[in-house]
């Protein structure tokens, strides 16, 4: 299952975001790169002087933030209690 959630959840965050090679400043404010990447996976911020990236880089970039965020909702949804 968690396969499949990161798949669906990834193809909509190609698609509503899209792709850029270099760091742009998004509606919200932040600069942003690859397929709306704010922190890099090393935790650092993604910055205006930032190099440009691949289409394959911003692919790994997109599944670990999925993953990230996968593990933290699984790790919150398993130890509330209804």
């Amino acid at each position: 299952m968690e396969k499949a959630s990161l798949e669906i959840a990834a193809a909509l965050c190609r698609k509503f975001e899209g792709f850029s090679a270099v760091p742009y400043r998004c509606p919200a404010g932040y600069w942003t790169q690859g397929f709306g990447t704010v922190f890099k996976p090393d935790g650092k911020r993604v910055l205006e002087t930032d190099p440009p990236i691949t289409k394959e880089l911003a692919e790994e970039w997109l599944q670990h933030e999925l993953r990230h965020y996968y593990r933290d909702w699984e790790t919150d949804r398993k130890s509330t209690r209804l």
